[in-house]
């Protein structure tokens, strides 16, 4: 056959075989029929193994990415995107049939051995930004890698603007990448990759805890292939915590997290793939299912709990416990809502006084626009004004959305009896929607009562390090999930003990209907559910908040 180069492969001098046939495959992505595979992507014939008969067939029968990411219909759900790579990526040739296993209703929804259902979205590899991550809802970004980047090479599979992209997404809190081989170097340089690890692959404790989960104990696993990575180059030990390690030698790290991203990396990509020993089909069965399954699991529920802190997050799973971690209370879960943190006010960030400058939440006005409440110049760090904002992640009802935004210097979100709402909160560059990350700051949530028992007011704000509230609360802590706290009202009280400016200090009745909650950061984004109690009726209750550590430092 003739030779060629793929273009964006022509600063390489490798000889290349032209496998770039005629692209049957099609598919739905970003909203339109899209060819599986990029047109730029080619056959290594140096590489393991050659073009596969089977990925060059038409697929429309197996096309389950396209029904597009999670809606309001699907209920308890999660978006995992990738980008179509025809060697290592999901559902590609050595990882075939790895989507399905994740769309299987018998493994992940309402009735599977994990409750939140999963849907996967293909984007074409050059189609992948920012953008499309947003438009596409990614919850769990999934890289894939061409055959060349299987090994400790600088990964090529992305452009630099676009690992920039993936970057930027990810620094959501509520956002994870699972990324593999020498992807965790372009987030730290501390990071590097080599060959030489040796199988069985091996759990720390702390990998016990996240891996062990719903689909069961992950026993003995290999990696496959033949070049069997692990990291041999680590930043400062503060700056990962080890989910896998080799079995041999020093143990090095085979998966990790990494703590200011809170994504996952592993350093062979063949740990998850058909080489490694996953297998086909949607059932999971082997040991490399049991780990494929029960780390989707994990990173599931990083997202649903929207915490910051994903390795302290995972030292709060019982080990060897099969019950999905949002389900499980904290390790230590106290028993009194006595202060549980005493923060050094000195130290903690004061936001200015509330300005709503949008007020369209949920899409419920009474601005149009952006379906957000953006609090401009909330503060300023490290000399950057920085905005507030506040969207719904799940479905959201209002009963006077007029009152949604400020009242007075506080902020207020009015949520209709007999529902609830997950709000993201982040903080972003004035003007923008890029996200700053904050330290050393506070949210405390006001007038945590009822003016009917059976309509009690409830909050949980997760990713926090810590909660105080007066030593006679006469609010009830409540389970809230690892990394959250969750408090219901118990008192029954009219408008008359409202504060009235959060720069003042509280009353003891009004101290005692009120919880702060710390967070060390840095971070951007942090998660707060709103809920009032009983049955749909057509009247709502208003949530006031600001960010001020109110108790105890006021």
């Amino acid at each position: 056959g003739a030779k060629c180069i793929p273009t964006y492969l022509s600063m390489y001098r490798f000889p290349w075989t032209c496998c770039v046939l005629t692209l049957l495959m099609q598919q739905h992505v970003a909203g339109r029929a899209e060819v599986a595979l990029d047109q730029d992507d080619a056959c290594n014939t140096n590489d393991e193994g050659s073009c596969s008969s089977e990925l060059l067939q038409t697929r429309t029968s197996q096309q389950w990415w396209e029904d597009g990411p999670c809606n309001d219909a699907d209920g308890d759900c999660v978006t995992v995107c990738f980008n179509a790579w025809q060697w290592y990526g999901l559902e590609s040739k050595y990882m075939y049939d790895n989507g399905k296993k994740l769309t299987n209703p018998d493994n992940f929804g309402p009735n599977g051995k994990y409750k939140t259902k999963i849907k996967v979205v293909g984007i074409m590899t050059r189609e992948v930004s920012l953008a499309t991550l947003q438009s596409n809802k990614c919850d769990i970004f999934q890289l894939g890698l061409s055959s060349g980047d299987a090994r400790g090479l600088a990964p090529r599979a992305l452009s630099p603007q676009q690992f920039a992209d993936l970057k930027q997404w990810s620094q959501d809190c509520t956002k994870v990448l699972l990324g593999p081989q020498m992807t965790a170097n372009l987030w730290d340089s501390g990071y590097a990759v080599n060959s030489g690890a040796h199988d069985p692959m091996v759990l720390t404790d702390l990998g016990n805890r996240v891996l062990q989960g719903p689909f069961g104990a992950t026993g003995g696993f290999s990696q496959g292939g033949t070049w069997k990575g692990y990291f041999y180059k680590l930043p400062s030990a503060d700056k990962y915590c080890t989910l896998i390690t080799t079995s041999t030698g020093a143990s090095m790290p085979v998966m990790l997290i990494d703590k200011d991203s809170n994504d996952i990396f592993f350093s062979d990509v063949d740990i998850l793939s058909t080489l490694g020993g996953v297998s086909r089909g949607s059932a999971v069965t082997t040991n490399n299912d049991v780990l494929f399954a029960n780390l989707y699991t994990f990173m599931a529920n990083l997202v649903k709990q929207g915490t910051c802190n994903a390795c302290d997050f995972a030292e709060q799973i019982d080990s060897a416990d099969d019950v999905p971690a949002t389900t499980k209370p904290p390790k230590k879960q106290p028993t009194t809502t006595t202060t549980t943190t005493t923060p050094n006010c000195e130290e903690m960030l004061t936001l200015n006084p509330l300005v709503a400058v949008q007020s369209n939440l949920g899409g419920y006005g009474p601005d149009s626009g952006p379906e957000e409440i953006r609090y401009e110049e909330a503060a300023t760090v490290n000399g950057k004004k920085v905005d507030l904002v506040v969207t719904a992640a799940s479905d959201y009802q209002s009963y006077v959305p007029g009152q949604n935004g400020v009242t007075g210097n506080f902020g207020q979100i009015n949520v209709k009896y007999g529902t609830s709402v997950d709000l993201k909160f982040q903080y972003v560059k004035s003007g923008t929607n890029n996200p700053i990350k904050v330290s050393k700051f506070a949210l405390t949530i006001y007038d945590i009562d009822h003016q009917n028992p059976d309509k009690a007011e409830i909050v949980k704000v997760c990713g926090v390090d810590g909660v105080s509230t007066h030593p006679k609360t006469s609010v009830k802590e409540i389970d809230a999930g690892p990394g959250c706290k969750g408090f219901k009202s118990t008192e029954t009280a009219g408008s008359e003990n409202n504060p009235n400016d959060p720069s003042v200090r509280l009353t003891k009745e009004q101290k005692q209907n009120s919880a702060s909650f710390y967070f060390d950061g840095p971070i951007s984004t942090f998660k707060v559910t709103m809920a009032v109690d009983g049955p749909v009726k057509e009247s709502g209750r208003n949530f006031m908040f600001a960010g001020v550590p109110a108790i105890p430092c006021l």
